[in-house]
C-alpha cells in the first residue's frame, strides 16, 4: 500500500492539483530534477522581469518603484 492510498480517506485530493500532476506525467516533466526545475523557473522569472521592464505590463505593481532599504 502506498502513502497517497492511506490519505485519500483523510485527505481528498485537490482536482486542480490532479490534473497538473496528471498534465506532467503525461508530458514527462515529472522526471525534472531540481536543478533542471530551478533552471526552469529562473528562465521564466527573467523573461518575466525583461516582459516587466520593458513596460509591457503596465498595471502591475511589479512595475512601481520599490523604496531602498538601509540597514
Amino acid at each position: 500500500m502506498m502513502l497517497d492510498d492511506s490519505l485519500k480517506p483523510v485527505a481528498p485530493e485537490d482536482p486542480v492539483l490532479k490534473a497538473s500532476r496528471d498534465l506532467a506525467r503525461q508530458t514527462g516533466l515529472d522526471k525534472l530534477t531540481i536543478d533542471e526545475n530551478d533552471a526552469e523557473i529562473a528562465v521564466y522569472r527573467r523573461e518575466k522581469r525583461a516582459k516587466v521592464n520593458n513596460g509591457d505590463d503596465r498595471g502591475s505593481c511589479l512595475n512601481q518603484a520599490r523604496p531602498s532599504r538601509r540597514y
